[in-house]
């Protein structure tokens, strides 16, 4: 099965629903989903929702897809591995990436570890992507080990960019960033090898202002292009 169709009146996207369904090429959705559905976990024996989806992970045939537009919020590890995915529009009324968190209790002290969204992880054909327009962050590794992404729009509503977020994408040449920015991770950045250029939409004393975590070398060291958001005369989605 290369394509699917999924009949109106779906509301909601089961989790896991498509992983590993490896000649699937492409899934039209219908636009009544409003919500891609999480798995549940067990903590402490209490079961209750995690944050992963899984919907589309391992569908290394995926090409393409198209988001509802009344979709809010996409799970972690919904795209990862989806090795042959080019395509992904995304609705402005995306708000929120999930990801998910270890946990290190030690007395009353309470430690938060390995972060990690994988939402886009390993999507080894994806070139560009406009990020959402409602989006607010970009979790941890929400792009890791995109080895061909070159180009990322992300748009004015989004403020932080988490640990590891394009950590690995090689190919990554350039950024464009928007004033609503205040906090760039550690390794948000790294092994980003040929990063070159970030256009950012306000001057360099707000550039300055942002708190730029450590492993940010290539991103300290790009050309700056303050006061545009005009990138590429590459086509995006959004």
């Amino acid at each position: 099965l290369e394509e699917i169709t999924l009949g109106k009146g779906i509301t909601i996207l089961s989790a896991s629903v498509f992983t590993d369904s490896f000649n699937l090429k492409k899934v039209n959705l219908p636009v009544t989903i409003t919500k891609f559905a999480t798995l549940t976990k067990k903590i402490a024996g209490i079961e209750s929702e995690s944050n992963a989806g899984w919907q589309f992970a391992g569908c290394k045939g995926l090409e393409e897809i198209t988001l509802p537009p009344e979709l809010e919020v996409l799970p972690a590890y919904v795209f990862y591995g989806c090795s042959q995915l080019k395509k992904v529009v995304c609705p402005d009324s995306l708000t929120e990436f999930l990801f998910e968190s270890d946990f290190s209790i030690n007395g009353e002290d309470v430690e938060v570890k390995n972060m990690r969204s994988n939402l886009f992880s390993n999507c080894d054909a994806l070139e560009s992507i406009v990020l959402p327009a409602g989006l607010k962050y970009i979790p941890p590794k929400t792009f890791n080990n995109c080895k061909n992404l070159s180009e990322v729009i992300i748009q004015k509503a989004v403020t932080e960019i988490m640990t590891e977020a394009f950590y690995n994408c090689k190919a990554l040449t350039f950024v464009s960033v928007p004033e609503s920015v205040i906090s760039i991770g550690e390794n948000a950045f790294s092994k980003c090898d040929i990063f070159a250029d970030i256009f950012y939409t306000a001057n360099q004393e707000s550039w300055d202002k942002i708190s730029i975590g450590d492993n940010n070398d290539n991103l300290i060291s790009a050309r700056k292009h303050y006061n545009t958001t005009s990138v590429s005369t590459h086509p995006f989605e959004s």
